[in-house]
């Protein structure tokens, strides 16, 4: 298909009608509660079918950009609908197709960020190890050899945004994937940095001795998965590497998270002395 693409035009219209019965198959399945409570599917070949053809489509996309056209988007649709009850192999295969655009410029970063980053939360191992890591790897890409500001400015603000939300799965997603890469040098700037300070106010006590252990440089933080964390499976302990002096946050923004403390202790008196 490489080398001679329109000799092989009937059998990838052949694929791409197969692709979409077996996604209608497979989304009436799920209408129908076909599914078990693990997600996996009664009828896993429907699934199997599924992914073997997504895979094949996603490889041979940048060879067909016009027969193709709609099937990144309609891809990344799908799994953003039925992620959480999708069968864990169907899953990943198709966010492996996912991320196979996004290597080769097919689809946006920016436009996949917020998706990716709700994979994370999932309870599903591979899948947020894989998901992690191309966030990580594609802002790091991005930014190799110049810097995009907008670029990185709509990023930061889809990770700013996760990281002030109260819920705690998606907010600690955000601050390991922002401290990952201001470990690195990659977002090594006053607004990431003043990112992870403010996170020093979140509602999760977790979510605040994270902060304050990266602000001190006294542990390394943590996605501490234990029996009890109903948020991640129970074998997994996802740490960033340990932090040197030498990465420490500059001492202005401990001190700016420190008048922000006072200030709203201040606050917090004010309210108590009015009621």
């Amino acid at each position: 298909m490489k080398t001679d693409s329109e000799g092989y035009d009937t059998e990838l219209s052949l694929i791409r009608s197969q692709f979409y019965s077996a996604l209608e198959l497979f989304q009436q399945q799920t209408a129908l509660n076909f599914t078990s409570i693990s997600g996996v599917g009664a009828d896993p070949t429907v699934a199997k079918n599924l992914a073997d053809r997504a895979m094949f489509l996603a490889h041979v996309t940048s060879f067909y950009p016009n027969h193709l056209a709609e099937f990144p988007s309609d891809l990344a649709a799908f799994l953003k609908s039925s992620a959480r009850t999708l069968p864990s192999g169907l899953r990943f295969h198709v966010t492996q197709a996912l991320v196979l655009f996004v290597n080769r410029k097919i689809i946006d970063i920016k436009d996949t960020l917020a998706l990716f980053m709700e994979l994370q939360t999932l309870d599903d191992r591979n899948l947020r190890k894989l998901a992690f890591s191309h966030v990580v790897h594609s802002i790091r890409r991005m930014n190799k050899n110049h810097k995009n500001e907008a670029m990185n400015r709509a990023l930061q603000n889809v990770l700013f945004t996760l990281l002030q939300q109260e819920g705690e799965a998606k907010a600690k997603r955000s601050l390991i994937t922002l401290s990952e890469l201001h470990r690195r040098k990659v977002w090594f700037d006053d607004r990431t940095a003043n990112a992870i300070c403010m996170a020093c106010f979140h509602s999760s006590s977790r979510i605040m001795i994270a902060v304050l252990s990266f602000l001190l440089d006294y542990e390394k933080i943590e996605n501490d998965d234990e029996d009890t964390d109903d948020l991640s499976s129970e074998d997994e302990i996802v740490k960033t590497p340990k932090l040197s002096s030498t990465r420490r946050l500059p001492t202005r923004h401990i001190i700016r998270v420190q008048l922000l403390a006072r200030r709203k202790r201040k606050q917090n008196y004010s309210v108590l002395f009015v009621a």
